[in-house]
C-alpha cells in the first residue's frame, strides 16, 4: 500500500477521520447483523475485514468496505430456510462470483452510469439518511442493537405507531440532537477566530466530545435533562482472543454445492457488486482532489473480503455510500482513515467497549444529518435544474425511484429513464435539415441508426414538390442499412413529387 504525499496534517486528518468513521461505524454493523437476522459480531467482523483487506488491497485512497446495507433484507428472509451456517457458504460463493466478475472486467460497466444516475443517486441517499436518522435524533428509536429495527416494525398500526413515537420522544435528546448541528456549523464557521490551530480540529470530533461531556454532566448533575441508557452506543466486549474465538461462527462447507445456496450467493453478489460500483462512482464526484478509481480492481478486492468474510462468519462486504460520505465529509486524505477505524473497532472489542457508551446515538444522528443534508444540499438540485430537463428528469426519476423502492433499482430505473432521453436527443443530433429557396441539404451526422428511421421518414415525406434534396452522408460514421433502404426509397418515389435527390457518401 501507498499513501501518497502524506505530511503531518494529512495524517492527522486521516486518523481523526477514522475515529469519526469507526463511532459511526459501530452501530452501522451492529444494525445491520441483527437487521439481517444474524449474530451481532458478524457485523462487527464484516466492517474489520472490509476495511483492512478492501483498504491495504484496493486502489481508492477514500472508500469505507463494509457490511453491505442492501442484502439485509434479503438475509433475513432467507434465515427461514437455510440456517446461518449455510449463509455463511452462500457469502463464499458471492466472494468467487465477484472475483470473477472482477476479473472478467465487468467493473467498467460503471464508466456507463449517467452522471445524472448518479448525482440522483447521492441525492435519494442524503434524503433517506436524514429520515432515517430522525428516529435516533428524537429519542424514538428502541434498541441501541439494532440500528434499522424502526423500519422493521411494520406489524403495529399507523395509529400505535404514532402514539409511540409521541410517548418515547426524548426533549434532552431532540435538545442535544440540534445543539450539536449548530455547534457543527458554528465551528466551520467562525472556528478560525479562535486560532490556526484550533481551527483544524473536525467540527464532527467536536461534535461527538460535546455529545460526551454533555451525557456525562446531565447525568451526574441534572438527571432531568439526561439522555436515556439505551440511546447510548453499544458495544459487545471480550475478555479475551479465545472467548472471541468461541463467539464466531463458521461455515458449512458441504451446502456449498447445494443449489439453493449457490443461487442465494450469486444473488448477493449481483446486489453486492451493483451497490459498490455505485459507491465507486459516486466517491469519485465526492472526492475533493476526484482522484480515479478502479472499479475493477475493487471488485477482485471485494470478492476476496466476501470469501474471508464468510469463512469467518462475517456479512456480505461491499464499498458503502453512507460511511464514505461521512469519511470524506470529515476531511480524510488517504486510505489510512479506513484502516485506522477497522483496527480501532478491533482493538475496541477487546480494550475500550464501555467507554463507546458514553457516546450518545443522538450526536452519531446529528453527523449522519448533517453528511445526508451536505450530499443533498438543495443547490445541486438547483444546479441540476439549470442544466436543462434532458439531465434533470432522469435525475429526479432516480431520487423519486430510490425513495419508492431499493439504491439497485431505483438506479435502474434512473437508468433507464436516462437511456431514454439519450435515444430522443438522438432522434435531434443523427441529422439535419436545411433550405435554401427551392434547395434542400440533408446532413447525416455520426451515427444513424434504425432508432432514426421515423423521425426521419417524417423529415423527408415534409419535403415540399419542385424542389432539389442533397442527402449528405460525409459526417456519419455509421448508416444502418434500413435508413438506406429508407433513402432509397424516397429517392425511388421523389420523381412523383417533382423533386430531384442527389446522393453524397451514402455508404452501404
Amino acid at each position: 500500500m501507498t499513501l501518497k504525499k502524506i505530511n503531518i496534517y494529512s495524517f492527522v486528518d486521516d486518523l481523526l477521520a477514522g475515529l469519526v468513521v469507526f463511532m459511526i461505524s459501530v452501530p452501522l454493523c451492529l444494525g445491520i447483523a441483527v437487521a439481517s437476522g444474524a449474530p451481532p459480531i458478524s457485523g462487527l467482523i464484516g466492517g474489520i475485514i472490509g476495511g483492512v483487506i478492501a483498504t491495504i488491497f484496493g486502489k481508492s485512497q477514500l472508500t469505507i468496505s463494509g457490511p453491505a446495507n442492501g442484502v439485509a433484507a434479503l438475509i433475513l428472509a432467507a434465515t427461514s430456510s437455510i440456517d446461518y451456517k449455510g449463509l455463511l457458504a452462500a457469502f463464499i460463493i458471492s466472494g468467487i462470483v465477484q472475483l470473477i466478475l472482477g476479473l472478467l472486467k465487468f467493473g467498467s460497466i460503471s464508466a456507463y452510469f449517467p452522471s445524472s444516475v448518479i448525482n440522483g443517486m447521492l441525492c435519494a441517499i442524503g434524503i433517506m439518511l436524514v429520515v432515517k436518522e430522525i428516529p435516533h435524533a428524537i429519542g424514538f428509536d428502541k434498541s441501541t442493537e439494532d440500528d434499522l429495527s424502526f423500519l422493521e416494525e411494520q406489524s403495529r398500526s399507523e395509529i400505535y405507531q404514532i402514539q409511540d413515537a409521541i410517548n418515547s420522544i426524548s426533549m434532552s435528546t431532540i435538545f442535544l440532537t440540534f445543539s450539536s448541528i449548530f455547534l457543527y456549523f458554528f465551528w466551520h464557521k467562525y472556528s478560525k477566530t479562535f486560532g490556526t490551530q484550533i481551527a483544524k480540529l473536525s467540527a464532527i470530533l467536536i461534535v461527538i466530545f460535546y455529545g460526551i461531556i454533555y451525557g456525562l454532566i446531565t447525568k451526574n448533575y441534572f438527571q432531568g435533562l439526561s439522555i436515556p441508557t439505551e440511546h447510548f452506543i453499544y458495544l459487545p466486549k471480550f475478555n479475551s482472543i479465545q472467548e472471541f474465538y468461541l463467539s464466531l461462527s463458521f461455515p458449512d462447507l458441504t451446502m456449498l454445492t447445494n443449489l439453493d445456496v449457490i443461487k442465494f450467493g450469486i444473488l448477493i453478489s449481483a446486489i453486492t457488486t451493483m451497490e459498490s460500483l455505485l459507491t465507486l462512482e459516486a466517491t469519485e464526484k465526492l472526492d475533493p482532489i476526484h482522484r480515479l478509481i478502479f472499479p475493477n480492481q475493487e471488485l477482485k478486492v471485494l470478492g476476496i473480503c466476501n470469501i474471508l468474510s464468510g469463512l469467518l462468519g462475517g456479512l456480505p462486504i461491499s464499498t458503502v455510500i453512507i460511511r464514505t460520505s461521512v469519511n470524506i465529509n470529515t476531511g480524510a486524505k488517504t486510505k489510512l482513515s479506513a484502516i485506522t477505524q477497522s483496527f480501532l473497532m478491533f482493538l475496541s472489542l477487546f480494550f475500550f467497549s464501555e467507554y463507546l457508551t458514553y457516546v450518545p446515538l443522538a450526536s452519531l444522528a446529528s453527523i449522519l444529518i448533517i453528511t445526508g443534508y451536505n450530499i443533498s444540499h438543495p443547490s445541486i438540485f438547483i444546479d441540476i435544474y439549470k442544466r436543462g430537463y434532458n439531465y434533470f428528469i432522469p435525475f429526479i426519476i432516480t431520487v423519486a425511484s430510490m425513495m419508492l423502492f431499493d439504491a439497485v433499482k431505483g438506479v435502474l430505473i434512473g437508468i433507464l429513464a436516462g437511456i431514454i432521453f439519450i435515444i430522443k436527443n438522438n432522434f435531434h443530433s443523427a441529422y439535419s435539415i436545411f433550405q435554401h429557396e427551392n434547395s434542400y441539404l440533408l446532413r447525416l451526422r455520426k451515427d444513424v441508426s434504425f432508432l432514426n428511421k421515423a423521425p426521419l421518414k417524417h423529415t423527408l415525406n415534409s419535403i415540399d414538390e419542385n424542389t432539389s434534396v442533397l442527402i449528405d452522408g460525409t459526417r456519419a460514421d455509421f448508416i444502418d442499412l434500413d435508413i438506406i433502404e429508407l433513402l432509397e426509397d424516397f429517392k425511388k418515389s421523389a420523381p412523383a413529387k417533382n423533386i430531384d435527390v442527389e446522393f453524397k457518401n451514402i455508404r452501404k
